[in-house]
């Protein structure tokens, strides 16, 4: 089967983790979250996705970086991101994982459970 996942799927995982829309950074997790999704299982380095990413606005790799980056801190320190253990249904985060980390588990997430972008038929969200 050939697995789709859009934008929405992946705005509807950061809310469910507590990631609150009005930061700056929650707009570019959800731009490289879609990005290592496309290139799966090509890895490439959060410098890279970042000055990508910063290619089409007027901000360095360093400054989108950084959004994300306190994103996921600020989202941590305010509910543990319980939700990925939930949605993983084990304890894969004990502290603060790094924005990399991150995306990475996200993008394993949607890879490995996630079977269409119109339902969420299995898992945390159902």
């Amino acid at each position: 089967m050939n697995k789709q996942v859009g934008r929405i799927t992946v705005q509807r995982i950061l809310l469910f983790l507590g990631f609150s829309p009005k930061l700056e950074g929650y707009r570019h997790l959800i731009d490289a979250i879609l990005e290592l999704y496309g290139l799966y299982p090509l890895k490439l380095s959060v410098n890279a996705i970042c000055s990508k990413l910063s290619s089409a606005e007027k901000l360095s790799g360093d400054a989108v970086e950084k959004r994300m980056k306190y994103a996921v801190e600020r989202t941590y320190k305010q509910n543990d991101l319980d939700g990925v253990n939930t949605m993983y249904n084990a304890s894969v985060l004990t502290q603060c994982p790094t924005l990399y980390e991150f995306l990475m588990l996200i993008t394993e997430y949607l890879h490995s459970f996630y079977k269409n972008d119109d339902l969420f038929c299995d898992g945390a969200f159902s």
